[in-house]
This record gives structure tokens, sequence and C-alpha cells, in this order.
């Protein structure tokens, strides 16, 4: 009796055992489901030029039925807008994206954007970056087609905006420079303390003057190459954007991605479903 009592303690601890096993592994692979994070995903980035209440079409604006239309689109396409901080923590590790991400930009502080914008944004949830040239902030006084430091400062503290960087005063071509690119026969020290000197400036204002410090540039013009790339990082830009149309693939195992973010310019002579279906979303 004795013998049979522990050959049935043992099968019965086998099966116990057995049992037990099959459930860990179970939910052993269930938390790697649950726990398994996206490491990569696309993200679409859209630029406007100046949003207006009504007018004839043009490659440089859209009007602000045009822009609802859009956001309208992305709602019901599930799209939820991110900005540039967003992004640079996703690729850092440390932050996550939505699962359809799109990020809205504007060039230039246009009062258009405080005026026709801003109301569109908070009626769909969303967000976008004003990329600025400083110098020309400096002297807005807020009577004009350019905001003033002020009405920035109002956009940035409403949650809706982030307030990048478009240069100090490198948004030009001219005698003394193409934009940011490098000048013929200027040494690679000369031209990387010009664009760390231009790029403290703008981010240094931007900060004094919205209480957020930016972390991208938009190259001035779209104009770059890779020794501007370098110069930027240098000068501690985390994420940079250029006018070439493309969808752009961000994971979290290569953060040099982030200085060639590529966007497709929203042209107002083209409708909604036109626009989207070029950009592939």
């Amino acid at each position: 009796m004795i013998i049979k009592f522990c050959r049935f303690h043992v099968t019965v601890l086998i099966l116990a055992v057995l049992a037990v096993g099959l459930i860990v592994g179970i939910c052993t692979d269930s938390i790697a489901v649950i726990s398994t994070v996206k490491k990569e995903i696309t993200l679409p980035v859209i630029t406007y030029g100046k949003v207006i209440e009504d007018g004839l079409y043009s490659d440089d604006y859209v009007t602000a039925d045009d822009f609802e239309k859009d956001l309208d689109y992305l709602t019901d396409m599930g799209y939820e807008a991110v900005l540039p901080a967003q992004v640079v923590r996703f690729a850092s590790g440390e932050g996550v994206l939505p699962s359809k991400p799109v990020m809205l930009t504007f060039d230039e502080a246009h009062v258009g954007i405080s005026e026709t914008v801003r109301p569109l944004l908070e009626r769909y949830s969303m967000k976008a970056s004003i990329f600025v040239t400083t110098g020309s902030v400096d002297s807005a006084d807020g009577s004009g087609e350019c905001m003033d430091w002020k009405m920035l400062n109002e956009l940035a503290q409403s949650g809706i905006f982030s307030i990048e960087s478009a240069s100090h005063n490198m948004n030009s071509i001219n005698y003394r420079r193409n934009a940011m690119l490098r000048n013929e026969g200027e040494s690679i020290e000369e031209y990387e303390k010009s664009v760390y000197d231009d790029v403290a400036v703008s981010f240094n204002k931007i900060a004094l003057n919205t209480g957020v410090t930016p972390v991208a540039l938009a190259y001035p013009f779209g104009q770059y190459s890779a020794q501007t790339v370098e110069a930027v990082q240098k000068a501690g830009v985390a994420v940079a954007f250029t006018n070439e149309e493309k969808l752009n693939v961000i994971n979290n195992a290569d953060f040099g991605q982030l200085l060639e973010i590529g966007r497709f310019k929203r042209s107002g002579t083209v409708s909604t479903a036109i626009f989207f279906d070029r950009v592939g979303i």
C-alpha cells in the first residue's frame, strides 16, 4: 500500500507540473504579445504655407475649407497628429507613438495660423508645428502678416502647437550665403560655426519667448547637404525637415534618420482626395 500510495502521488505531481508548465507557457506568450512595442512606424508629414479664409486656387496656400477637409479626412482614417518632440522620444526609445501618426507643419509665422488654423485644429483635436525665422519675428509687431512673439507664445502655451526653427537669418538666398549651404571656399570649421551660431540664436530666442525649447529645424528652402546635416546635428538639432516628398519610416535604432525627414507640400490646386492619394495614405 505504501508503494502504491507513493506512485499515485508521484503521478499526480508529474501531471501537476506539466499543467503548470503549460499555463506558464501560455501566460509567457501572452505577456510577450502584450509587452511588444512597435519598433518601427511610418510617419507622413504634411507642410502648409498659408491657410486663408477664401481665395483663388494657389500652390502657396489652401483655403480654410480645404484645410478642414484635410483634417476631416485624416480623422476619419484614424490618424493622430504628433509633434517633433514626440518623434524624438520615440526614436530614442523613451516614448511611444500612436499606431497611425501624422505630422502637420507650417512654414513661417503667418497670422492666419492663429486666426484660422487654431480653431480648426481644436475642433478636430489635432496638433501642428510652426517653423519660424526668428529674425523676422524679432521685427514683427503683430500688425502685419507675421506673428510677433506674444502671439507665438500664446500658441505654444495652448498645447496645440510647437514652435520650431527655420533658422535665425539664413532663410534667404543672397550674396552672403545660399540659405544654409556652405559657401565656396569656406572652411568646414567656419561653416559649422556659422550654422551653430545661427541655430543657437534661433533656439534660444524661441525658448526665451515661448518657454519651450525647440528640437526641430526646417532646412531653409529645403536646401541641405551632408555637411549641413552634420553641422545642424553638432548644433543640437534633434530632427530636421527637408522638402523631399517621401513617407518617413521611423525606428528607435537609428537616431540619424531624423535629420532628413521628408514632407509633402499641400498645394491648394488639388482636392483633398487627390493630395492624400499622392501622399499614399
